[in-house]
């Protein structure tokens, strides 16, 4: 009866060195299978590995290497909130493209650490649904103070179900063939929902060369590129020219490149007033539908232009206008 004992001592011994030996293998497998971001098809020439890891998939151990790991998933929705792009978890440091329906593009640099645990960031173009009388309200109230949005992509709403703990790098792209004078002033505003107001992305950094706007985030708003007031009137632009109301897009002429605090006069070319406004905040740009002080369609023809800020620095062109 001892030997019997003894012996089943023993087989209980080598069974529990087996199991935690089979645990070990499991645990390393898994590790390396999240840290290299692999397919458990990638596996199938290891039948050890892929049964340890089809074994406990759904376990502890996998979370906890998944937690350590901090694999980030990246999806990006259009303005219906149907799936574009789904980038599988990435493990930091990592960077990830997305190319949206207009063509631009929107790059996350994710680095190490920047998450404590795995993380899914959303990325909706146009907002979702809820936020979208926000933004509207916000766009209303930049237009008051003539700030333009730039570009066809519109605001972009980041929503992550865990805020980083460092920073991430968000770049956003912008089309070919830009005035570089346009682009004097463009950068990114972040959406203040409790004022609903469109505020300045502080780090908002421009490449002509690579045609970004890049800027830093340690939690995730809605975005959008819009045009800043500028230093000066030296990179004025005046479009589109000819003007043609009824059939540019928002029917309006855009002045681009304003320092804030400028008056804009237009005049015939016998020096009458046809209209003009002072405007504090201009955000970089203005606007004019083609109708004089008193509200009626000017004639069609070539007018004058004059901006003059507080500096007295002063901008002057010619406008055509045609109906």
């Amino acid at each position: 009866m001892r030997a019997l004992r003894h012996r089943g001592t023993g087989e209980s011994k080598a069974l529990s060195r087996s199991r935690a030996k089979h645990i070990v293998l499991t645990a390393l497998c898994l590790l390396t299978f999240f840290l290299v971001g692999g397919d458990l098809s990638d596996k199938a020439s290891d039948p050890t590995c892929l049964e340890a890891a089809s074994a406990v998939r759904s376990s502890s151990i996998a979370l906890t290497v998944a937690v350590v790991s901090g694999g980030v998933t990246v999806r990006l929705y259009d303005e219906f909130g149907s799936l574009i792009e789904n980038i599988p978890a990435l493990v930091p440091p990592a960077v990830v493209s997305l190319k949206t329906p207009d063509g631009s593009l929107i790059e996350l640099k994710v680095p190490g650490g920047a998450f404590s645990g795995p993380a899914i960031v959303d990325i909706y173009l146009k907002g979702r649904p809820p936020v979208r009388s926000l933004i509207k309200e916000a766009d209303r109230r930049a237009a008051e103070k003539s700030a333009i949005p730039f570009g066809e992509m519109g605001p972009v709403e980041f929503a992550s179900t865990t805020e980083p703990g460092g920073t991430v790098t968000v770049s956003i792209s912008y089309p070919p063939g830009s005035n570089p004078a346009l682009l004097n002033s463009l950068r990114a505003y972040y959406l203040l929902k409790n004022n609903v107001i469109w505020i300045p992305v502080t780090n908002s950094r421009l490449d002509p060369a690579e045609r970004t706007v890049t800027f830093d985030v340690s939690h995730f708003e809605i975005i959008r590129l819009m045009t800043a007031s500028s230093h000066d009137l030296e990179g004025v632009i005046v479009y589109p020219n000819p003007f043609r109301p009824r059939a540019t897009k928002d029917n309006v002429l855009k002045f681009i490149g304003l320092t804030d605090n400028v008056d804009i006069t237009i005049y015939t070319l016998s020096g009458d007033v046809v209209w003009n406004k002072h405007i504090r905040f201009t955000g970089g740009g203005a606007t004019w539908d083609g109708r004089n002080l008193q509200g009626r369609e000017v004639a069609s023809g070539l007018y004058v232009y004059q901006i003059t800020n507080a500096d007295g620095e002063k901008a002057t062109g010619r406008i055509s206008v045609i109906w």
